[in-house]
């Protein structure tokens, strides 16, 4: 007797769908009819495992059909294409050029280790903490004295440890994307690069800084605003740098330096070098005295204090300064 009844009208019923749209195998009389053939040629063996190998075999089977009928038909009567289109690919391999050498500017080096190339250190600076109990700050600083003064400013007190922490150096992730660039680091170099470093040298490979390296008088303005930094910085990003790094007033003396230095068809170079640099400050006196002034020219971008836009309150501020000064 078989396990299952087929009888005509069963055969000759469409398999039923489920709630998904899907036919169920149980309503499928090739499956029922497999799966019989299966249990009555295994009396001994489980009847999950038939199913389940009975499952197996039919989704094969499936699977095999299915690539059939995406395979490409060959024809051998004339050689003639029957196909209702035609799909051309070709492939062009794209060779980048190397980027090459990243060119860094030099200053006084404050190790000979990894952070060679890094104007500050990073240092852990533990004191005593206003709850009487030793507290620790990580805090970026060109010498050690920097390091506790800062800590002192942040509420700590002597006695004073410091440790130096040494920087990371460059990731797996970072080094591979430099290769891909093209990007050529100097075996006396690789040693002493950080990760900071080699995301300057990324910056400048793929657009997102410039090219070019800072000017001399550029870094020497970097430099008296306590910047600090990667010797591998492009000239964009430091100028970026040197905006952030400046307080309202010097901000303030920056933008109407950049002013006065677009009026004179000047190039913009270190402001603290300028003969007029009191005059300068003699403006942000006034800019951080007037909300709107000074409100106007927090909102510059950086580009604005290269090439400042007409029309601001900062701007026309800037121009009656000059304007009266110079009369």
């Amino acid at each position: 007797m078989s396990f299952f009844n087929f009888g005509k009208k069963r055969q000759d019923k469409q398999p039923e769908l489920t709630k998904n749209g899907r036919s169920s195998k149980w309503n499928d009389p090739e499956y029922l009819k497999k799966l019989n053939t299966a249990l009555e040629n295994n009396p001994g063996k489980s009847a999950v495992k038939i199913i389940s190998d009975t499952d197996r075999e039919v989704a094969e089977k499936r699977l095999q059909q299915s690539q059939a009928s995406l395979a490409p038909t060959t024809n051998t009567e004339g050689n003639q294409d029957t196909s209702p289109f035609k799909v051309k690919i070709t492939t062009r391999q794209v060779e980048r050029e190397p980027f090459g050498t990243i060119n860094r500017f030099s200053f006084p080096p404050l190790c000979n280790s990894r952070g060679k190339f890094l104007n500050y250190r990073q240092y852990l600076v533990t004191g005593m903490g206003n709850k009487g109990r030793r507290r620790s700050l990580r805090l970026c600083c060109k010498t050690e004295q920097q390091a506790i003064e800062r800590a002192k400013q942040d509420g700590l007190t002597a006695p004073f440890d410091l440790q130096i922490i040494e920087p990371d150096p460059p990731t797996d992730r970072q080094l591979a994307y430099a290769d891909d660039l093209g990007i050529i680091i100097s075996s006396g170099d690789m040693e002493f690069i950080t990760k900071e470093d080699i995301s300057h040298m990324i910056d400048r490979a793929t657009g997102e800084d410039s090219v070019e390296s800072p000017s001399s008088d550029l870094l020497s303005m970097a430099e008296k605003l306590n910047w600090q930094g990667s010797a591998y910085i492009g000239r964009d990003k430091l100028w970026y740098a040197i905006v952030k790094c400046a307080d309202d007033k010097t901000l303030a003396a920056l933008y109407v330096y950049a002013v006065h230095q677009q009026q004179k068809h000047k190039k913009i170079g270190d402001m603290f070098a300028d003969p007029d640099l009191n005059m300068f400050f003699q403006f942000a006196e006034q800019a951080i005295a007037n909300a709107s002034v000074l409100k106007s020219i927090q909102g510059r971008e950086p580009g604005d204090f290269i090439a400042p836009h007409k029309g601001t309150t900062a701007y026309k501020a800037a121009i009656d300064f000059l304007q009266n000064v110079t009369k």
